[in-house]
């Protein structure tokens, strides 16, 4: 058996909290009583700016892996069937014990959570899982400069130009949360696998890289923001501080993605310990942004004018990522004694046999 990448294990650990932290001080700003001093407020924008890399990486890591591999539909059924359990689960709950707040939206987007987009970054990463044998085609049998053309010519259109004209909409899309910019992420991810894999560079420097980055993208959106508060012409630039084609979050995405991939764990407990969590990291997004559950707050307006402010969200989100691995945890386990029956598992891998007779394609 193939030795895992502990390192990127590790980093898709980190990028579940970075989310979370996004995501949660996001709503935060929805309150009524939502005002943050200006430290805290400057130290929540610098935070992001090194956070916003999260959903990137977890496609860089993607197009890695899987750019040189078959379809794997045993992990598409996992994926969908991990997702209905809590989604339907939660939607039982809610008619259970609120009986409120139930329409025929919500119920379908719990009953197809995949495509109606119940979360977009499962959707978008199940058709990546999909595509991913087709673009293992081109992608493996392209030369090192045709790979290098085509990630250039991306760059220019789908990164660069919505950084220098926001408002580009041919190309782009400002905030760049779609197939598109993650499929870009994706093929960059598969040419890191094919052909930087020899290239032997000191991690310290992708370190450097990625701070430098983080710190481009802090100024940039605090001058933006700025900016836009005082004439409505720059909001559309302001909406591309962090956005995950922006240039310089592309870039800091790849560089914490080569720091990590180069990383070596040689403690064994370490090792054990995030092998045993990173596979029930992806749950802890599907809990907290649950249609019904993606509304609730920390509450943290109590200490917005202090620095605990900051803390307090922090200890609050290790808190909830650890009580929603625990709820996985505790699901895994139980799955695996009342399901001990293999029937559905090999009638997947016969499926998956016949789609990769399909797909073994040569150029």
């Amino acid at each position: 058996m193939k030795k895992r990448n502990t390192g990127l294990d590790l980093l898709k650990i980190l990028c579940m909290l970075m989310i979370l932290f996004m995501h949660f001080t996001s709503r935060e700003t929805l309150q009524s009583n939502y005002n943050i001093s200006t430290v805290n407020y400057l130290i929540v924008r610098f935070i992001d700016s090194f956070a916003c890399v999260a959903v990137n990486c977890y496609f860089l890591i993607t197009g890695y892996f899987l750019v040189d591999k078959p379809l794997k539909l045993n992990k598409v059924f996992k994926i969908w069937k991990t997702v209905l359990f809590y989604t339907v689960t939660i939607w039982i709950v809610e008619i259970v014990l609120f009986n409120k707040g139930i329409t025929l939206h919500n119920t379908i987007k719990s009953m197809f959570p995949i495509i109606t987009e119940h979360y977009w970054f499962i959707t978008v990463y199940i058709a990546m899982l999909f595509l991913a044998p087709i673009l293992k085609v081109f992608l493996v049998n392209m030369s090192k400069k045709q790979y290098q053309y085509l990630l250039i010519i991306l760059t220019i259109i789908l990164t660069i130009i919505g950084n220098i004209y926001p408002r580009s909409v041919v190309f782009n899309d400002i905030t760049g949360i779609n197939f598109i910019t993650m499929l870009y992420v994706y093929i960059i991810g598969g040419y890191i696998k094919l052909h930087c894999s020899q290239v032997k560079t000191q991690k310290s420097k992708y370190l450097l890289g990625y701070i430098i980055c983080g710190i481009i993208t802090f100024i940039y959106s605090i001058i933006t923001n700025s900016l836009a508060s005082k004439n409505m012409i720059y909001q559309v630039y302001a909406r591309k501080d962090m956005a995950y084609n922006s240039i310089w979050v592309v870039i800091s995405s790849i560089m914490i993605f080569m720091y990590f991939k180069e990383l070596k764990i040689n403690s064994n407990l370490i090792q054990k310990i995030v092998n045993t969590i990173h596979p029930l990291s992806l749950t802890v997004y599907i809990i907290h942004e649950n249609i019904f559950l993606k509304g609730l707050t920390l509450n943290a307006y109590q200490y917005q004018q202090s620095l605990m402010y900051i803390l307090y969200i922090l200890l609050c989100l290790v808190a909830i990522y650890i009580v929603c691995c625990t709820i996985e945890y505790i699901r895994v386990k139980l799955c695996k004694i009342i399901f001990k029956n293999k029937k559905v598992s090999k009638t997947e891998k016969i499926i998956e046999e016949k789609l990769n007779n399909i797909l073994r394609i040569e150029l």
